[in-house]
């Protein structure tokens, strides 16, 4: 195994850490270990565990981030790698293996979902992180439900990800002699191969390599979300039979189509006029302070298989997200100036489960901190044209947001402030580096992936130069 390789196994492997749960779920851990004592005698199973992302490793660590988001926690499966015996969330699988988890979701909040990715091709040395089909997402999962609790939080759920059907079955057949509820079990299909691309199954250096990826976002509880990623109810096993039989391969899915024929536009009439009316009008307050040069603002639409087979990077793309580059690298010359973003709440109008903007490190590739749709309101576009709420401006101003990000934001609201890293939190950026912005909307609710670029209103970004 070369030395390079192994350092990059070292790097993935050091930006996530494990949990140390002081309690685990007793029906989780219950459910995990019934299903092992039942195994067949001729399979064969391996323990794994679940991690979450630790920025501020990533962070100090060698590496990069790749764009994690700070508004969204992730979390994912991890086993022992072959090559080292460190704990990896590099996952090597056989052509007849499954990954079977077993789950408590998470409490309510915004948005979840289950993302698999490839993660690295054999005998290649750069992570490819690249998506292999769309998300299992808090829209379509199947869990548990009572008569009095019919959400899709705080509820129990099974992932079971293979490339095999038929090992797929033997394991729901498993299932419902423990008397798991159907409903609560989630077929993810991992491609034998996609178009222009098979792929490589075993252990080790000689085979691709997958990743599963957990995103959450926007809890309604703070403090419960954190109780929730302390505890980690995950029972996570590897599987499969000890000699290969007949092989059955796993549907390729890839992704589903995001026209809804709901455009903003319909859903806004004067969208588009309003947004220029209400950026006219913040010019017009900081003209005589700022000189706001345009930025371009360019949605990115490349999926997991284009990565994969065009030779492109993804670095842990969804298509559940609308991804926007909002800016260029951005160095300021003053700590008073900004980065001026102007758009139409996309959450408000239906067209996206939420949206943030974040500002991220150039050397990284880290989050460093994020703005997203509860604080994207009217009042903030109000407050940068200079208006008050009983202007006649203000109906028209009802779904659009305006939002600055700064390294200064003293006397200043609706404003997103850099900070600087401290003795306690590394993850920051000194005053005056340079960084970019980066947006997202997630989850239309109608197509259940990303919404499409034709039928939202792409917002508007400046950057703000202090006059001397």
């Amino acid at each position: 195994m070369n030395h390079f390789f192994a350092a990059s196994i070292l790097a993935l492997s050091a930006i996530f850490t494990s949990s140390n749960a002081s309690a685990q779920d007793p029906i989780v851990f219950g459910m995990g270990d019934r299903f092992l004592d039942q195994l067949p005698s001729d399979w064969h199973s391996e323990m794994g565990g679940w991690e979450y992302f630790d920025v501020e490793d990533c962070f100090t660590g060698p590496g990069i981030c790749y764009g994690s988001n700070p508004t969204s926690p992730y979390g994912s499966p991890y086993f022992p790698h072959p090559d080292t015996g460190l704990d990896s969330w590099e996952i090597f699988l056989k052509r007849d293996e499954a990954i079977v988890v077993f789950l408590r979701t998470p409490p309510q909040n915004r948005y979840y979902a289950f993302t698999q990715y490839l993660m690295r091709s054999a005998g290649v040395a750069s992570p490819e992180f690249a998506s292999l089909s769309d998300s299992l997402n808090n829209l379509q999962i199947g869990t548990t439900k009572t008569a009095d609790n019919q959400t899709v939080f705080d509820q129990y759920a099974v992932l079971v990800w293979t490339p095999d059907l038929g090992t797929r079955d033997r394991i729901y057949s498993m299932l419902a002699s423990m008397g798991v509820d159907s409903r609560s079990i989630n077929f993810i299909p991992l491609p034998v191969s996609i178009p222009g691309r098979s792929f490589k199954f075993g252990s080790g250096s000689d085979a691709d390599s997958f990743n599963m990826l957990m995103r959450t976002a926007l809890p309604a509880n703070q403090t419960a979300m954190n109780a929730y990623l302390d505890e980690a109810p995950f029972f996570v096993a590897k599987v499969g039979p000890n000699v290969t039989g007949i092989l059955s391969a796993s549907p390729t899915v890839g992704y589903a189509g995001e026209i809804t024929g709901r455009s903003e536009s319909v859903i806004f009439p004067n969208a588009q006029r309003a947004l220029d009316m209400l950026t006219s009008d913040i010019k017009k307050k900081y003209a005589a302070s700022f000189s706001l040069e345009a930025q371009a603002v360019d949605y990115t639409e490349k999926v997991g298989w284009e990565c994969i087979t065009g030779g492109s990077t993804c670095a842990g793309d969804n298509h559940d997200a609308l991804y926007s580059r909002d800016t260029e690298v951005i160095r300021v010359g003053n700590l008073e100036d900004f980065v001026l973003i102007v758009g139409v709440n996309h959450q408000k109008t239906g067209k996206a489960t939420y949206l943030n903007h974040s500002v991220y490190d150039t050397k990284k590739i880290a989050g460093i901190v994020g703005v997203a749709d509860p604080e994207l309101t009217a009042e903030s576009a109000l407050y940068h044209a200079g208006l008050s709420g009983s202007d006649p401006k203000a109906a028209a101003y009802k779904n659009l947001y305006a939002y600055i990000i700064s390294y200064k934001c003293a006397g200043r609201l609706y404003c997103l402030q850099i900070p600087a890293p401290t003795p306690n939190n590394p993850v920051g950026l000194q005053p005056k580096a340079p960084f970019l912005v980066v947006g997202r909307s997630y989850m239309e609710p109608l197509s259940q992936v990303r919404p499409a670029q034709s039928e939202v209103i792409k917002h508007k970004v400046f950057v703000a130069t202090k006059r001397r």
